[in-house]
């Protein structure tokens, strides 16, 4: 069920409609919108229940249904804000420590939500609790300059192969330059 409505509401609904939707309205108002979106929701708490709630029903009048959120705290309270939009696909973005049996508990029957657990020390063990109990996850690798040839020479893939991702993220920090930007993409399109 988490692979058919993940995947659902990535390809049919994010494609297949949200798509469309998305090409008309670009072209009759003149403005770009993304196929999906980043949203910080570190700070997420009940006072903001609403207005998240308004942002997921504006984007997807929009026609944009995939999300990728980088949580905090008080994500247990935000997965019942994604549950209510059944019709879209969130990758919610996790340190492995966040990775316990409450959050397993607390998602079983929530079929619209993947795991991006970040790769560092203990990403093996979420990894493992994640797939012994049927969940979707991916990693996310956050990579600065240094990491160019790690990444590049398809050692850092072969790596990651044991976790096994449904995909993996390689997100820039904040200082990587737009060399070593562009030299990943390069990359990871290639490959």
């Amino acid at each position: 069920n988490r692979l058919l409505t993940f995947g659902m509401n990535i390809g049919y609904n994010s494609v297949t409609i949200g798509s469309p939707k998305i090409r008309a309205i670009e072209q009759e108002e003149n403005f770009d919108i993304p196929w999906s979106m980043y949203l910080d929701a570190r700070k997420f708490n009940a006072s903001l229940y609403k207005c998240y709630s308004r942002l997921f029903s504006e984007a997807l009048a929009l026609g944009i249904y995939s999300w990728h959120i980088s949580t905090g705290e008080n994500l247990f309270e935000l997965l019942n804000l994604l549950n209510e939009h059944e019709e879209c696909a969130f990758v919610l973005f996790l340190e492995p420590d966040d990775i316990c049996e409450e959050l397993i508990s607390k998602t079983e029957n929530i079929n619209n939500v993947m795991f991006a657990v970040k790769y560092k020390e203990g990403v093996e063990d979420a990894c493992r609790i994640l797939r012994n109990n049927l969940m979707l996850y991916s990693i996310y690798f956050t990579y600065k300059d240094s990491d160019e040839v790690l990444i590049t020479s398809d050692e850092f893939i072969l790596s990651t192969e044991n976790l096994r991702p449904v995909f993996t993220i390689f997100t820039p920090d904040i200082n990587c330059s737009p060399e070593t930007v562009n030299k990943i993409y390069t990359y990871v399109k290639d490959t």
